[in-house]
């Protein structure tokens, strides 16, 4: 069992009005794949019914309720930003996985995240936890 199984990423800014929740889990059947959702919440300006969202790239609306959508990438937009950052996954899943590719150069805060999530692994794989 892996700890990091699954990763909220959540972006709040306090000059929005919206909460973008990134979720990626893997795929249950293809271990070269995995299952991204995204979650969009946002506040609307006092007394506005309705407002452009920069992060979906169209106007929201409290009277219009979201359908839940489901779809391949490419198929369904997730706003213009995540559609741009999703864009690149294909190649750099490719460069990771590839033999050119000699490790990472990763900034402290991200080889503490790792070491979190290594320990964790080695401590469930014993089957003790504090």
């Amino acid at each position: 069992m892996r700890a990091d199984l699954e990763f909220w990423g959540v972006d709040p800014e306090p000059y929005r009005n919206d909460l973008v929740g990134l979720r990626a889990t893997p795929h249950p059947t293809d271990p070269t794949k995995s299952v991204f959702d995204m979650w969009y919440l946002t506040m609307f300006p006092e007394g506005d019914n309705e407002y452009w969202s920069n992060s979906m790239g169209d106007r929201v609306s409290r009277d219009h309720e979201v359908e839940h959508e489901v779809g391949v990438v490419g198929e369904v937009s997730c706003g213009p930003g995540i559609d741009r950052d999703v864009a690149i996954w294909t190649s750099q899943q490719q460069g990771l996985t590839s033999r050119g590719c000699c490790g990472d150069c990763m900034p402290d805060q991200e080889r503490q995240i790792r070491f979190l999530h290594d320990t964790i692994d080695r401590l469930l794989a014993l089957g003790s936890l504090p």
